[in-house]
Parts: C-alpha cells; structure tokens; sequence
C-alpha cells in the first residue's frame, strides 16, 4: 500500500512483484516501465465494503 486517499477512501497499491506496465507521458506516448499501480476503492455509496476490498483478505487483520 503506498497512500490511502480519504475521499471514498481508497487504497492505492503498487504491485509487488516484477511485472511491469508501460507508463505514457502526457501525451500518451510510452516512456517507461513502472509497477502497476492499483487503486481499491473501501466503501461503495451506500457505506458497504465493496468486492473489492473484501477480496484483499485483509479484515482479519484489522483490530475493532
């Protein structure tokens, strides 16, 4: 996880392993190979945890 953004909130992941993607600049032409950076959001609209991040598995970890 490399930033969490309050608003939604989403969590930010960058792949760990050394699968890389192709990063364009700003005018869409390839420049360089960066990890994947993934984002996911917490809570959809109504409050739920989404799909998403239940799949990460990562609720046994957290303390209430």
């Amino acid at each position: 996880m490399i930033e969490v953004l309050e608003e939604g909130p989403v969590l930010v992941l960058q792949e760990a392993v050394c699968h890389r993607v192709i990063q364009p600049d700003q005018f869409g032409k390839a420049r360089r190979r960066v990890p994947q950076i993934l984002e996911v959001r917490v809570r959809d609209p109504s409050g739920q945890l989404t799909p998403g991040f239940l799949a990460l598995g990562v609720l046994q970890f957290l303390s209430p």
